[in-house]
């Protein structure tokens, strides 16, 4: 590994800087076309599926114009996000040698390890570029143009702080069901399996009560489960799976053609674990009655699993931590039970819920609060 002096930061930020004049003077033709279309957009995509799928949502809604880049990092990631400067010296070299000028019209990233990056190219642009946040920023809101949010992360509403009900996604999944699934018995039940996140640990004790509460209402309908794991999924979920006691397609994690979207497609209702703000939200995107699992074990302690530093450290965080930093998922399950918009799966359920489609307008307010930013003449 390749030190780096204390200079080195200052030097790239002057050198970004003064290739940025030389290239905001002489824009190409193409270049120029495509300003006229629309902003030109790019989004930081890091390791974290639903950060990247909500920047995807929001820029193709926004425009074509649209520039993805693959961070990734270096060792040097964590003490620079901890430092709060603006910097590229958590990304590899690789990375940060793909980060050059013109700059953006609009910069859409999410995630604690890119926000580094983030700030440094908006400091680079000199003011030009735009610089939206979505979901929790782990730094001041006010150092970034706009927050997209969601109730999870206890943000107030404010002028740079916009809450949205649910993460944003295009419910773009194809509406025609899939025939691959034909020779399973209906009702189709999708199964979508998350694992652990922050406190909430899917240990195994936990694992063979979702099968088995998601098998009985199976085999009481007459029907079959279209099961999806995540990268999330601890082993022993996973080998349990092996033996479900009620007809069933499943798909593991790392497996080629994912069906996530057939399984979307096809189910008449859906079963989500409490772990994944995204995957409730896709699974409402659907229209389809919702069952939420919920993850939360007022015993924890009594699971090896529980004890992992992340789920310690959450805990922790929650009980000391700003308000700003802390989560809480429970805050959009609830509030989607209390409206009809789902219920939770528990022994009880035997048959399907009658739950009222959520009518989500997320992504097309949280598009008119970009544009209103981007048309926004800065202030001198």
């Amino acid at each position: 590994m390749t030190p780096f002096k204390r200079g080195d930061i200052r030097s790239s930020f002057d050198t970004a800087v003064l290739l940025n004049l030389l290239h905001t003077t002489r824009l190409s033709s193409q270049e120029a076309q495509q300003t006229e279309s629309g902003p030109t957009i790019w989004s930081l995509i890091g390791n974290k599926a639903g950060d990247n799928a909500q920047m995807r949502a929001l820029a193709q809604s926004l425009g074509d114009c649209h520039r993805e880049i693959p961070l990734h990092y270096s060792v040097w990631e964590l003490p620079v996000t901890l430092s709060a400067r603006p910097s590229l010296f958590g990304l590899s070299a690789r990375t940060r040698s793909h980060i050059k000028p013109p700059w953006p019209d609009l910069l859409l990233t999410a995630g604690r390890r890119n926000e580094a990056a983030a700030l440094w190219i908006a400091k680079a642009s000199r003011g030009s570029t735009k610089l939206v946040q979505l979901g929790r920023p782990w730094h001041h809101p006010d150092r970034f143009d706009l927050v997209l949010t969601t109730p999870q992360y206890m943000l107030a509403a404010a002028e740079k702080i916009f809450i949205l009900d649910l993460p944003l996604n295009t419910a773009a999944f194809e509406r025609n069901v899939s025939s691959r699934f034909d020779h399973l018995p209906r009702p189709h039940l999708a199964l979508l399996i998350g694992g652990h996140s922050g406190a909430l640990t899917l240990h195994e004790p936990l694992a063979r009560e979702l099968l088995g509460h998601a098998s009985r209402l199976t085999n009481t309908l007459s029907g079959s489960l279209l099961v999806s794991t995540s990268a999330r999924t601890p082993i022993s979920t996973i080998r349990l799976l092996d033996n479900l006691e009620a007809p069933h397609h499943l798909w593991r994690w790392g497996e080629p053609n994912n069906p996530y979207q057939d399984y979307l497609a096809s189910a008449d209702a859906l079963i989500v674990t409490s772990d994944s703000a995204s995957m409730f939200a896709d699974a409402l995107a659907t229209s389809k009655p919702v069952l939420i699992f919920d993850l939360s074990d007022s015993r924890w302690w009594r699971h090896l699993q529980s004890y992992r530093l992340k789920a310690l450290t959450h805990r922790l965080a929650m009980r000391l931590a700003p308000r700003r930093m802390r989560r809480d998922l429970a805050r959009i399950h609830d509030r989607m039970v209390a409206a009809k918009h789902a219920e939770w799966l528990t022994g009880d359920v035997s048959e399907l819920p009658s739950t009222t489609p959520f009518e989500n307008r997320d992504l097309e307010r949280a598009v008119a609060a970009v544009r209103r930013l981007v048309h926004t003449k800065p202030t001198s």
